[in-house]
């Protein structure tokens, strides 16, 4: 049967000390295999999947990933490549952070809606097949709460060629909180609307996801205005360095039971051209 390889590189960065006890090493990179195993469990039992340390360096150590797909003709494919699993490795723990607590409402379009509002698209097949199935969602919190209580007492940082995840303390312990938590009614919220100057930071002229922009800091911001969507669509919308755009906007502050502010979401909902 013809196997196709691909392989994927990230890195664990571990703040601090340029070493690291051995045994604690060990059991982090067993747990951290052990999420990839069940990531291939839970989408396509037919990938061979190796994960190897490839370096070590000062305050860091670097992971490949060797992923060997045998071709199977078939309609759907979920794993395509060793890139669609590390993908999503990181992205299943992304999504943790982004959901602090809060539940899955809707999963729709690619696209996750909780119920308290807030938007993230999916970008990667198998956490999209993970994510939409209750009983997988249990099975990867499983191996993430195992995966958490390995890491080191020291802020972990996941890099890749994209971007980097911190993992503090706060993060590891949203890492712990199932998807389908019973928490939602510990959270309150205080919502206020606010006009004010932005500057476009990073916009996304296709409208699927947020627009990041900076104010007293940066911010990101899903944009409600159908008139402003319909407008850069149509490809009449520019923008350059430093453009700095007048918005009515939707603050949301998102608290615990202890009224300690855990979230804060931001949403356009008119944008004055």
């Amino acid at each position: 049967m013809t196997t196709l390889e691909s392989k994927s590189e990230f890195k664990f960065r571990f703040l601090g000390e340029n070493q690291i006890s051995a045994e604690e090493l060990g059991e982090f990179l067993t747990e951290t295999a052990n999420i990839f195993d069940k990531i291939v469990d839970l989408t396509e039992k037919d990938v061979n999947l190796k994960l190897n340390v490839v370096a070590i360096e000062s305050g860091s150590f670097l992971i490949t990933l060797k992923a060997i797909i045998k071709v199977i003709p078939k309609l759907f494919e979920i794993i395509k490549d060793a890139k669609e699993i590390s993908g999503s490795f990181k992205e299943i723990l992304e999504l943790k952070k982004f959901l602090r607590g809060d539940k899955i409402k809707q999963i729709k379009d690619g696209q996750i809606i909780t119920n308290s509002g807030k938007i993230r698209d999916i970008i990667y097949k198998p956490t999209y097949f993970i994510i939409a199935d209750e009983e997988k969602r249990k099975e990867i919190d499983k191996s993430i709460s195992k995966f958490a209580q390995k890491i080191p007492d020291r802020q972990l940082n996941l890099e890749n060629n994209e971007d980097v995840l911190e993992i503090t303390d706060e993060v590891k312990k949203d890492f712990m909180v199932e998807f389908d938590n019973n928490n939602n009614e510990e959270l309150e919220t205080n919502i206020q609307t606010i006009e004010r100057e932005l500057i476009i930071k990073k916009p996304d002229l296709t409208m699927r996801s947020q627009w990041e922009f900076v104010g007293d800091k940066i911010i990101k911001a899903n944009i409600t205005d159908e008139d402003f969507k319909r407008y850069v669509l149509s490809g009449n919308f520019t923008t350059y360095h430093g453009h700095k755009i007048k918005v009515k906007m939707e603050e949301k502050i998102v608290y615990n039971a202890e009224y300690e502010p855990v979230d804060i979401r931001y949403t356009i909902l008119k944008i004055y051209l």
